[in-house]
């Protein structure tokens, strides 16, 4: 059976040092690409924004159609935000699970603030703050087939 990996954590946890390091060679669909490469920007505006969605969504669904194990490179913070994901990999037969990066908060805005050539429309800090507020940690009954936890410690 195929597996669809989508990933968990704040801005600067690491998620996609991670992914380079555990899924080489394996498909990545991840907005920052995305934003980074169609608009060359970190941040898009609303109607940006759901341009990058579309995108990554369609992406996604067509690795999922092929049969391709994929990992989804995401903040993923709420449930809501998960859900799309699950279903759709469900749709094509794939086993999903979740990798979430927990790293602590003070390591993940030191990371934000460091990133060279990204303008932040707020402090990073601030940023990571109403997103950590408003994190909700998965569980298997969203749909996960099983949910792999990272402790991440120290600075990538």
């Amino acid at each position: 059976m195929n597996k669809c990996v989508i990933m968990c954590g704040l801005p600067g946890s690491g998620k996609s040092t991670y992914i380079k390091k555990n899924f080489l060679g394996r498909i990545v669909v991840s907005k920052d690409v995305i934003r980074e490469t169609a608009l060359k920007k970190i941040f898009g505006n609303t109607k940006e924004e759901e341009y990058v969605h579309f995108v990554a969504i369609y992406t996604f669904r067509y690795f999922l159609a092929y049969g391709i194990d994929v990992v989804y490179d995401t903040t993923a913070l709420k449930p809501r935000y998960r859900k799309e994901l699950i279903e759709l990999a469900k749709e094509y037969g794939y086993k999903v699970e979740c990798h979430v990066m927990q790293t602590p908060i003070d390591i993940c805005k030191e990371r934000a603030e460091k990133r060279s050539g990204k303008e932040w429309k707020t402090s990073p800090s601030e940023v990571i703050d109403r997103m950590n507020k408003g994190y909700v940690f998965p569980k298997l009954s969203e749909g996960f087939d099983r949910i792999i936890i990272i402790k991440e410690r120290i600075a990538l």
